[in-house]
């Protein structure tokens, strides 16, 4: 199953071949990976297809989307997706954003559908995330989605090349129902 998300600025979608330039590009900035834990740092094609190969969906506790402006569906953005922790009905969340839009609300509206998804579609019942100290965009994204800080710790970022203090967060799908039925009463 490859699920594709549409939100009113936004379409997320799994990666495709004709995606990897594109893709390679918007997310080859040190500006972006210092925040994050898993992308290199130089970020190169052959990433693009390592990242291509291990595909969009995981049998439906995973997910891996690419995300565009549905205006003009053809540049990458930013990328978005969860990934099942083993033998938790958790997973963890994690995005990034081309620099050019950034403080756009894209985040928030990407990191919001896939939330849903999340538990939803693959019945998680928590989702776990982290942000690097001083990535303010990223807190106030988890912030305004309900994450609470549940500790810090030191995380490798191969992005930064170095272990970097981060912030680790939670949310469970009741609180998340619970806010949910809140914006919506």
């Amino acid at each position: 199953m490859h699920d594709t998300i549409e939100t009113a600025r936004l379409m997320l979608r799994p990666p495709r071949e004709g995606d990897l330039v594109s893709l390679s590009q918007s997310i080859n900035s040190h500006a972006i990976v210092q925040n994050t834990a898993r992308i290199p740092w130089p970020y190169m094609l052959d990433d693009a297809h390592a990242y291509l190969r291990v595909g969009g969906y995981n049998g439906g506790q995973s997910l891996r989307l690419l995300i565009f402006e549905r205006r003009s569906a053809a540049e990458v953005i930013g990328g978005i997706g969860y990934e099942a922790r083993s033998g938790e009905h958790a997973a963890e969340i994690g995005y990034w954003l081309a620099q050019g839009v950034w403080a756009m609300g894209y985040g928030f509206e990407a990191a919001s559908a896939v939330t849903a998804h999340a538990f939803e579609r693959a019945s998680h019942d928590r989702l776990v995330a982290g942000y690097r100290h001083g990535n303010e965009g990223s807190r106030r994204i988890l912030d305004r989605l309900g994450f609470r800080v549940i500790g810090h710790t030191m995380t490798f970022s191969k992005g930064a090349g170095a272990y970097t203090p981060t912030a680790r967060l939670e949310l469970t799908r009741s609180e998340w129902l619970l806010r949910r039925r809140a914006v919506y009463s």
